[in-house]
């Protein structure tokens, strides 16, 4: 069998999300970023007694911290023909028995009434419709190639406490298939960060304090100004009337007016 391939870019950023984050200012980032979760992983017994044991194949996960918000699912593949991923946002939902199973696979591969009322007997609810990992099942080309399934493939997007993964593997020719490297990840929102207060200089605050007494001056020197300015009579210009309009101070807008 071949080896693994590397990461896709969109994996690696995940896989980077979950782990140390850049350093910012109070350990505290503006941008949202993903998160691993905590979750234990059960394999769970196939549900047919007839067909071989690797026809189908089970792993339900439980989150610690449920319910969450989950935004993507990382996983190495090998040699699982297709995926179905479940959810349950009920917190006692039952645990992987053969019974919980085969409803399982009512859902993974049923439709309509059969899959509605699997539904409604249980907790189970379709997240991830059956989605194809091999091209081809009886080809190993790709069967140990990483995927990502986000919030883009999602069927809802409630908080939930419980996955069920279901995997098909229809091909004879492998003795065994599975999820490795099963990785999930939630978007943790951005964090304010805290800004340090402002704090003059010494030489600033000086600058600052010249600058206001200049300003205190020039606005006196335009006080006494003005009555001068207003005592000239300024130049007589006609209107459309042919009638003499004495200039009026600040009229126009490239003069500058002072108080």
């Amino acid at each position: 069998r071949r080896g693994e391939t590397g990461l896709r870019p969109s994996v690696m950023v995940a896989l980077r999300a979950g782990g140390t984050e850049a350093p910012t200012a109070g350990g505290l980032s503006p941008y949202p970023q993903l998160r691993q979760l905590d979750a234990t992983l059960t394999p769970c017994p196939s549900p047919s007694t007839t067909s071989p044991p690797t026809t189908q194949q089970y792993i339900d996960v439980h989150f610690m911290d449920g319910p969450v918000e989950l935004h993507s699912i990382v996983f190495v593949n090998y040699y699982s023909a297709t995926v179905t991923v479940l959810y349950s946002s009920a917190a006692g939902t039952k645990g992987c028995t053969a019974e919980t199973a085969s409803q399982s696979q009512r859902l993974d591969h049923g439709g309509g009434a059969q899959a509605a009322a699997a539904t409604q007997d249980g907790a189970w609810q379709v997240l991830v419709p059956t989605h194809q990992l091999m091209i081809d099942p009886h080809s190993e080309d790709d069967a140990q190639a990483h995927h990502e399934l986000n919030v883009s493939k999602f069927t809802s997007l409630d908080r939930v406490h419980s996955l069920r993964v279901c995997l098909s593997q229809p091909s004879p020719l492998w003795s065994s298939h599975t999820l490795r490297s099963l990785r999930f990840f939630t978007l943790q929102p951005p964090a304010p960060v805290p800004r340090e207060p402002l704090h003059a200089t010494t030489a600033q605050a000086h600058l600052a304090s010249v600058l206001s007494e200049e300003v205190q001056a020039l606005v006196a020197a335009a006080v006494r100004v003005r009555p001068a300015l207003d005592a000239a009579v300024p130049v007589h210009r006609p209107t459309l009337d042919g009638q003499l309009q004495p200039y009026l101070l600040g009229e126009f807008a490239e003069e500058v007016q002072l108080m």
